[in-house]
């Protein structure tokens, strides 16, 4: 399957031996004429400079086949924290509560975000 354009900037960041699943490192832009790298805000030097055409273009299928799994695990492993982290935040609340607190928290983050 051809990959999309996140994914080959993705491969020539890892090929760099930074990592891609870093938040914010780039913006890209598609006015039609197909996507860009609008902006580009590496974390540190390891990252480089925006990735050319050249580079871009020479990455493979398999190079690409593995940024999306890396990505796909990332975004697995923030799904994965994020849960561990809601749970410990109703233990806490039940603790402090002296009883489980677990439905009403439930409750008041439904109606938030209804």
């Amino acid at each position: 399957m051809p990959h999309s354009f996140k994914h080959k900037v993705d491969a020539v960041i890892t090929s760099r031996g930074a990592d891609a699943s870093v938040q914010g490192i780039y913006m890209l832009v598609d006015q039609g004429t197909g996507p860009f790298i609008a902006e580009w805000t590496p974390p540190d030097v390891s990252y480089g400079e925006k990735p050319t055409d050249e580079e871009l273009n020479a990455v493979t299928q398999e190079q690409g086949d593995e940024a999306f799994e890396a990505g796909q695990e990332a975004m697995a492993l923030q799904i994965f924290q994020g849960e561990i982290l809601a749970q410990s935040i109703v233990e806490v609340l039940s603790e402090v509560a002296g009883e489980d607190v677990t439905d009403q928290v439930l409750e008041k983050v439904a109606e938030k975000l209804a």
